[in-house]
């Protein structure tokens, strides 16, 4: 796996970032159509919604428990979006990096 230090001398860490933040702002904007991520979607219908629906119909006596368990659910739900947003970002990062590695090291071949 290639690492920012590797190919330090092209690239820093702020670029790095700037270009991340800049693909991801891209990323976000595109609407996905894909029929994989609705075949997805269809076979698995269970959404936030849903289970904020199934706790807050429980009986009334669980009131104190059903706050608890909606407060424990929001936490759980932001931890995976920070999880998923640290992996994407790593990911994209390291991808990039093996490009540009790749793209010198091809220019260095040529060259020799």
């Amino acid at each position: 796996m290639v690492k920012i230090e590797e190919i330090k001398r092209y690239i820093s860490d702020d670029i790095l970032n700037s270009i991340f933040e800049q693909k991801e702002d891209e990323i976000y904007k595109l609407e996905p159509k894909s029929e994989e991520l609705e075949k997805i979607k269809t076979e698995n219908t269970m959404t936030y919604g849903r289970f904020q629906e199934i706790i807050k119909n429980l009986p009334p006596h669980f009131k104190n428990c059903r706050e608890d368990i909606l407060d424990a659910l929001e936490e759980y739900v932001d931890r995976e979006g920070l999880i998923q947003s640290y992996d994407n970002e790593k990911f994209f990062k390291i991808g990039f990096c093996e490009g540009v590695k790749m793209m010198i090291d091809i220019n260095k071949n040529k060259n020799d």
